[in-house]
C-alpha cells in the first residue's frame, strides 16, 4: 500500500490529504483533493455567545469515497464547550472526493473551526 501526503491551504482551511492507493507499483496519473462543495456553519453555543467568549476546534474527519464526512474526532480545541457544535456541522458538510488514477479515494482531513462574536 502506497501513502501519498499532500499539505495544501484550501479557502478557510488547512487540509491535509493521506490518499491510500491499493497497490504500491501503481503510478499515479492525476490526483485531486476533495473539494467541499457545502459546509454547515456550527451553532455558536448559547452559554458561550452570552458570555462574549469565542474560541477554535480543529476536527478530523475522513471524507469517503461517496463525498460523505466519516470518523469525526476532535483533535483539539481552546474550550470543550465548542466541540459538539464543530463536530456536528463538519458532519454536515459534502465534498466532491479527492481522486487518485480517476478513482474516488478515502481521504484524511483536518479543518479549523472559529468561533468569534463580532465587536462592532
Amino acid at each position: 500500500m502506497k501513502i501519498h501526503t499532500f499539505a495544501v491551504g484550501i479557502a478557510q482551511f488547512a487540509l491535509i490529504l493521506f490518499a491510500l492507493v491499493g497497490c504500491a507499483t501503481e503510478v499515479i496519473r492525476t490526483s485531486s483533493l476533495p473539494v467541499a462543495t457545502f459546509q454547515a456553519r456550527p451553532q455558536y453555543p448559547f452559554d458561550m455567545r452570552r458570555q462574549g467568549i469565542g474560541g477554535e476546534v480543529v476536527v478530523g474527519f475522513i471524507v469517503d469515497t461517496e463525498g460523505r464526512p466519516v470518523e469525526l474526532y476532535v483533535v483539539s480545541s481552546t474550550r470543550k464547550e465548542f466541540e459538539p457544535a464543530a463536530v456536528q456541522a463538519v458532519s454536515k458538510w459534502k465534498f466532491k472526493p479527492g481522486m487518485v488514477n480517476d478513482r474516488p479515494v478515502y481521504t484524511r482531513m483536518q479543518v479549523p473551526i472559529f468561533f468569534a462574536l463580532n465587536q462592532s
